[in-house]
């Protein structure tokens, strides 16, 4: 990348020393005395990196960066400040200056800030581009190169303006809400509710009152009667997360709302018409639960008239980069912080991670590293604190039976990885269930059920 640099500076020998280093290194360089004079080149010339005095004869350095700023914000600017000025140097950083010298300087301590906002300009044309072939393969909230998820898009395409209930599969973090949010968005339905419910995080004995609403007098507090989220979503879209921890005497319910389009309140003697379409999800095999009498096989068949399984995010090694990007991306604009590079070893640690949370792992890493990362690239020792790649991980036996089917070995080997993990995971953070289940990109009702699955016992 040609690179162009515009020094403002009421001092001449500062001036004509920039000038003539700069251009030594390569650069197209202008120069100027004063704001206007500095503001009419850089509006004529447009420089990719302007050095800025604080302290100008005809308009304050900070007004000229406010200037700067607003016609070209992606525009590196490096303040020059006299020394003792911190405070003027704080308050330019926060109206969006790169970085700040203080006189004197030597040429080798500004060309060093000066190189790094260079690269920080290439990494953000960089990341555009990226940005712009992610975008290609996006579909609502989620993007994927692979043919797996591709075909995941063409079928919510396909399915969304119909009225079927969809039954999505697959493990913790994959973003089954997000392909339920897809599907609504992409029908009729889109202008009307989209009610997501989560079954494990609403107490047994109000499921059915949330669900349905209530009459006056039900039960001890129903002091008034009210509707359920059937009823506010009419004409929407119900979404139930985590259906196979749905209990079982109100998934006979959930049937009846499918089959008749009718509900009654609880304490309700009259029947409720209602037009809602239903999208539900779980990580668990339904028909071992059906197998085990845990969940109805008629509803089972009711709910997965169209099945779409999403694929762990191992099994999409070419997205785990481009996600990234699309996280820091995202991130950078909500928490209004610099974008950041990822270094060639931080991306091998992450291609060859095996993101027990999935997506929702990896979106939680990039988000932490975000807010406290103050480094502009983000390197292996970085993601070495935030991810746990460990020896007991690492050394669980890879041994198998040819007499056991693949189906059966494959769940064995996940069970022996998912406790190994959680063990090590509680280790590293000394018992703490909270810190656990933020670092393993899980809720922690999620995290209490492998610790009773594995009888693994906190500290």
């Amino acid at each position: 990348m040609s690179k162009s640099l515009l020094i403002v500076d009421d001092e001449e020998n500062i001036r004509t020393f920039l000038a003539d280093s700069f251009q030594e290194n390569g650069y197209s360089t202008w120069i100027a005395e004063t704001g206007k004079q500095g503001l009419d080149l850089f509006e004529s010339n447009s420089p990719d990196v302007v050095i800025l005095d604080l302290k100008l004869p005809d308009i304050d350095g900070l007004e000229v960066l406010k200037a700067i700023k607003s016609a070209k914000p992606d525009t590196q600017v490096i303040m020059i400040t006299a020394y003792g000025k911190i405070k003027s140097a704080v308050e330019a950083i926060k109206l969006g200056a790169y970085d700040y010298i203080s006189k004197p300087f030597k040429f080798s301590e500004i060309n060093v800030i000066v190189e790094n906002a260079c690269q920080m300009l290439s990494m953000k044309d960089h990341i555009y581009l990226l940005n712009r072939e992610i975008a290609k393969f996006e579909y609502g909230d989620m993007i994927s190169s692979t043919k797996k998820m591709q075909g995941i898009f063409t079928r919510i395409g396909i399915i969304a303006p119909k009225p079927s209930t969809v039954l999505i599969t697959g493990e913790t973090g994959t973003g089954k809400e997000l392909v339920a949010r897809a599907i609504h968005k992409s029908s009729d339905r889109r202008n009307r509710p989209f009610t997501a419910i989560n079954c494990t995080a609403i107490h047994e004995q109000l499921l059915a009152s949330e669900l349905f609403g209530h009459e006056q007098g039900a039960f001890t507090d129903a002091k008034t009667a009210r509707k359920g989220l059937f009823e506010y979503s009419d004409e929407g879209t119900i979404f139930f997360d985590e259906i196979g921890d749905m209990p079982y005497q109100h998934q006979a319910q959930i049937l009846r709302v499918i089959e008749q389009k009718t509900f009654r309140r609880v304490g309700g003697n009259t029947d409720t018409k209602v037009d809602v379409r239903i999208i539900t999800a779980t990580n668990k095999n339904l028909k071992e639960q059906i197998k085990e009498g845990k969940f109805r096989e008629d509803l089972y068949y009711r709910l997965n008239v169209v099945p779409i399984h999403l694929p762990p995010l191992r099994e999409r090694k070419d997205d785990i980069i481009p996600l990234a990007h699309y996280f820091i991306n995202k991130l950078s604009k909500d928490f209004n912080t610099a974008l950041k590079a990822i270094d060639v070893d931080a991306e091998k640690l992450l291609l060859n991670y095996y993101w027990p949370g999935n997506i929702r792992e990896l979106k939680n890493l990039i988000e932490r590293i975000m807010l406290l990362e103050p480094s502009s690239t983000i390197k292996a020792k970085t993601l070495s604190y935030n991810i746990v790649i460990g020896p007991e991980i690492e050394a669980t036996p890879f041994s198998f039976s040819l007499e056991k089917s693949l189906k059966s070995t494959k769940h064995e080997f996940i069970n022996r990885f998912e406790k190994a993990y959680i063990k090590q995971l509680l280790d590293n953070t000394r018992g703490n269930i909270t810190e656990c289940a933020r670092r393993a990109g899980v809720n922690r009702s999620y995290l209490y059920k492998l610790l009773n699955k594995y009888n693994i016992k906190s500290k």
